[in-house]
């Protein structure tokens, strides 16, 4: 554990498989903004990956694009943070020309500690509708791959699985930690046992549907409910792997881009 939770920054290929003009970028500051934003701007396609990533960013700060789009609206490259995580995305044709949304990929590097770049991963896969390490033009990417010093697509899906397996390992043993506690603990207390176990089984059935946001809830309120009792929590000892209160927020945190009333603010 102690060699994962050192900083680290890592490199992740993501297959585009959808791309629509719903951003755009103000080419003075660089900021990404709606489509609707009414100063000079150029138009920006940034793909279900991109969105998927800005969505399950807890917070991010305003994404700026180091790379513009020019003629081809769909080659660019930003970058943005969220808490001590810093990520850059770039978007490259590597199939075909450029001709079709599968023919781009986006490179994603993420620095920061090794546990918010898996739980990140974890949140990005569960919301894409196909695994995001499946290439569609697998040769093509290899060539380009070696071309451009990415990792090749076994690589790369190794990694990614890396990544999402500790995720999940990590919160399988929140999880287990808890039940663990609850057993010695609750015993005693047969309404309080009930409760903690509906907890139990609610956090369990969402760690199998990949839904980080519903663990969570459920430990938070499992975490009030020892703490109503007087039982010293592993929160409240200080273990590193304890997820903390989501404070009743119901979604993954989210910053609307597209939203044409929003007015994003340079940070």
């Amino acid at each position: 554990m102690g060699e994962r939770n050192r900083g680290s920054s890592v490199c992740f290929v993501a297959q585009v498989r959808k791309a629509s003009a719903e951003h755009c970028v103000e080419p003075k500051s660089g900021l990404l903004r709606s489509k609707h934003f009414p100063k000079p701007n150029k138009v920006v396609y940034l793909g279900d990956f991109a969105q998927a990533l800005l969505t399950c960013l807890d917070l991010p700060d305003t994404p700026v694009f180091d790379q513009l789009p020019g003629f081809n609206e769909q080659r660019w490259g930003f970058r943005t943070s969220s808490g001590s995580l810093n990520v850059a995305v770039s978007s490259e044709p590597y199939w075909f020309f450029g001709l079709f949304n599968s023919s781009y990929l986006n490179v994603l590097t993420c620095e920061g500690e090794y546990q918010d770049i898996s739980r990140l991963l974890f949140d990005i896969d569960a919301v894409l509708s196909q695994s995001p390490w499946e290439i569609t033009h697998g040769r093509a990417y290899d060539k380009f791959a070696r071309q451009h010093n990415l990792p090749l697509s076994k690589d790369n899906e190794n990694n990614w699985k890396a990544h999402l397996r500790s995720a999940h390992e990590h919160f399988q043993e929140t999880i287990d930690l808890y039940e663990d506690l609850v057993t010695k603990s609750l015993s005693s207390k047969p309404e309080a046992m009930e409760t903690a176990q509906q907890d139990l089984s609610m956090a369990k059935k969402a760690l199998l549907d990949r839904n980080a946001p519903g663990i969570e809830r459920a430990l938070s309120r499992l975490e009030a409910l020892m703490i109503q009792f007087n039982i010293v929590t592993p929160y409240q000892e200080g273990e590193e792997y304890v997820i903390e209160s989501s404070d009743g927020i119901n979604d993954i945190p989210f910053v609307d881009y597209t939203d044409e009333n929003m007015d994003i603010e340079e940070e």
